[in-house]
């Protein structure tokens, strides 16, 4: 008897590996220009994985085999196998004010993760996904003397990463799991005020970098029923789902200066530097819920409510442009059969979704809003007779903010693809 690993699973673990390594220098392909990353913690990352992202990002109440869904850690018993998922995504943003617009677009990692199920009522999960991310360029031109230009660039680059581990435990028809997160990462501001037409006056700089780091929790609850009687709901499954994030704490680090100049190459005079500021940065609670209607694997339906009150966002004391958040979430999925036998079109999984909601930014007393659609597929492939394995994608594509008031408006095309591997990783062979 001997104990054997699947080699589809080292050539993944060591594809994975050198993905994690990657994902640190993942700024390289971070381009997006969203001015509204300006504020807070900057853009906060989709965190659903590639499945129910196709599905409008439902997932409140979703638990599917061979799926690690980190938004709800109560998910973690139905993962069934041990599982491997890596997750890239690609966005091309169109920033559109009333005088202008531009086209950009970023490629990054969506997640890295592995769920592991424990006996037959538990299941953990951890890896490393995105948590949020800045990155703008904007300039602006005045004329406050009549005779001087005075040219203004305000840049922001960085984000913060997410490291998690969690437990999920079933109990008859019940599922609770917690996850424990690891934030962390830099992020950058700087703004350059250069004066044209003039020697005697001088240009500044002043820029503030951000060190982050600190823990999080996120908690989750399922309830499970399938219907017994005849008729239309026999066999069928309702799964209602809640999820809870309590208000937290991160440690920041800040360090800041102030320079002048005459103009870009000339020598420069720091006027000031601040370093090693301590402050507390408070992270908001947040709740969602979700209802999921399905047969068995042919298909299901699912709607998700979730709401953050980044109202009380504080980096120290003070306040920034935030307000508290919602979103509206509505998918399904749908595929014709799981039998191996079946054509490999009848074997796949079709998805669809809706999703709106309100971000966390308010500006000159604006709500931004955002709303969507997404579609998706799921490819299910047959690795050997204990491996199975599924490649994912979807396509996200909306509209955010409004060109009113002086604000700008963002046209996103979102494209995410996921590759999966399950197995039972340990399997016992029997030899003469």
């Amino acid at each position: 008897m001997q104990i054997f690993c699947s080699k589809a699973y080292t050539r993944f673990l060591a594809i994975s590996l050198l993905n994690f390594i990657i994902f640190y220098s993942s700024s390289v392909f971070a381009q997006t220009n969203s001015p509204y990353s300006r504020y807070g913690i900057g853009d906060l990352m989709n965190q659903e994985n590639i499945s129910n992202r196709g599905m409008g990002g439902v997932s409140n109440a979703d638990h599917s085999f061979g799926q690690i869904n980190y938004l709800n850690p109560a998910s973690y018993p139905s993962i069934g196998l041990t599982t491997l998922q890596l997750g890239l995504y690609g966005e091309r943003n169109r920033v559109t004010t009333k005088d202008s617009s531009n086209t950009t677009g970023s490629l990054n990692i969506a997640y890295l993760s592995v769920g592991l199920p424990v006996g037959d009522k538990g299941g953990i999960a951890f890896g490393l996904m995105p948590f949020s991310r800045v990155g703008y360029r904007e300039l602006a031109s005045s004329n406050p003397f009549d005779s001087t230009i005075i040219q203004s660039a305000f840049t922001g680059s960085g984000g913060l990463q997410k490291l998690f581990a969690g437990y999920g435990w079933r109990y008859k028809d019940f599922s609770l799991g917690a996850n424990f997160n690891f934030v962390f990462g830099n992020y950058s501001h700087s703004s350059i005020n250069q004066f044209y037409d003039t020697t005697s006056i001088y240009s500044a700089e002043y820029g503030e970098y951000f060190n982050v780091k600190g823990v999080q929790f996120n908690f989750g609850g399922l309830y499970h029923h399938t219907f017994k009687k005849e008729g239309f709901f026999k066999d069928k499954t309702l799964t209602i789902g809640a999820t809870f994030q309590p208000q937290s704490s991160l440690s920041v680090n800040k360090d800041a200066y102030q320079k002048s100049f005459l103009y870009v190459g000339s020598a420069e005079d720091t006027i000031a530097k601040e370093t090693g500021t301590r402050l507390k940065m408070t992270t908001p609670m947040s709740i969602g819920t979700g209802i999921q209607f399905a047969k068995g694997d042919t298909w299901k339906i699912g709607v998700d409510y979730n709401m953050a009150k980044w109202s009380a966002y504080r980096l120290g004391s003070d306040a920034d442009s935030t307000t508290d958040s919602w979103n509206f979430k509505v998918g399904g999925a749908y595929r014709k059969t799981v039998l191996d036998n079946a054509s490999f079109v009848n074997r796949m999984e079709y998805r669809a979704g809706f999703f709106t909601g309100q971000d966390q930014y308010k500006l000159n007393s604006t709500n931004i809003k955002s709303t969507g659609v997404s579609v998706g597929v799921g490819m299910p492939l047959k690795l050997r007779k204990s491996s199975y394995g599924a490649v994912n994608i979807a396509l996200q594509t909306g509209v955010r903010g409004t060109i009113d008031n002086g604000l700008l408006r963002e046209g996103f095309t979102r494209f995410s693809f996921g590759f999966s591997v399950s197995e039972k990783w340990f399997l016992k062979r029997r030899y003469d």
